[in-house]
């Protein structure tokens, strides 16, 4: 079976339901790169959809950072309420079963996962990742989040400050591997030595021949879900979008 590699979904219900019917048509496992939630105005929904195709067609997920903070809300940590969070807790706060089903879709969410030489995950692999590190502090925080220099300005990203990203990262991945993110949208804007950027998904080769695609094209911000279509071995063959 092929596979098709989900950026992220962002709420955006339409989208992600257009993404399962035509994986179904041309008989593609889901596999998604996570932030199921946030910004977009259909948690309910979305979330109900992920939790149906992991039960009924396998669907595979992967962990965002928005996945993680809505997690830790639930269970009662003090995080700030930012970034497109408010719509989706309050579902969350009048719905027991959207609440039951984004618990269930979380409790089965992973920090990357691996077909032949492709590896996917949200934000970024950290270059101890290769040398066989997936417990430090510093690698679960690149899955989730990228890797970020504190000490540089925030980042001004379409009127939206984040902490300012580096990609150092992607010169540390082995050649034949490639490397499947979301996350980030900023390569399009901030990193113009990276090749090959079209339709907004913007593909790199770092210095030791590995390869990484960036797959978020701003679902639930304006923009829309992207997928990449993988062979059943892994290797990548194309991406298609769903508006």
């Amino acid at each position: 079976m092929k596979y098709l590699v989900l950026g992220d979904i962002h709420n955006e219900y339409k989208m992600f339901m257009d993404a399962v019917l035509y994986a179904r048509e041309k008989n593609l496992s889901i596999i998604s790169v996570g932030d199921v939630v946030d910004y977009g105005k259909h948690a309910k929904s979305t979330v109900h959809l992920a939790r149906t195709i992991a039960v009924t067609d396998s669907a595979r997920f992967i962990e965002g950072n928005h996945d993680n903070k809505i997690a830790r809300y639930l269970k009662g940590n003090d995080v700030t309420i930012s970034h497109g969070m408010k719509d989706t807790i309050a579902d969350l706060e009048s719905d027991n079963v959207m609440k039951e089903n984004f618990e269930f879709l979380h409790s089965n969410m992973k920090s990357y996962i691996e077909i032949g030489n492709t590896y996917m995950t949200h934000g970024a692999l950290a270059k101890e990742f290769w040398a066989g590190d997936v417990s430090s502090d510093k690698v679960k925080r690149a899955f989730l989040y990228g890797e970020v220099d504190s000490s540089l300005p925030m980042m001004d990203f379409r009127g939206n400050k984040y902490p300012h990203r580096v990609y150092d990262w992607v010169d540390h991945i082995p050649a034949e591997k490639t490397v499947i993110v979301g996350h980030d949208r900023t390569p399009l804007l901030s990193v113009p030595h990276f090749e090959n950027q079209e339709n907004e998904v913007t593909h790199h080769t770092g210095a030791l021949g590995g390869k990484v695609i960036w797959i978020d094209t701003g679902a639930g911000k304006g923009g829309h879900i992207t997928g990449a279509i993988l062979d059943r071995d892994g290797k990548f063959i194309e991406t298609v979008s769903f508006t």
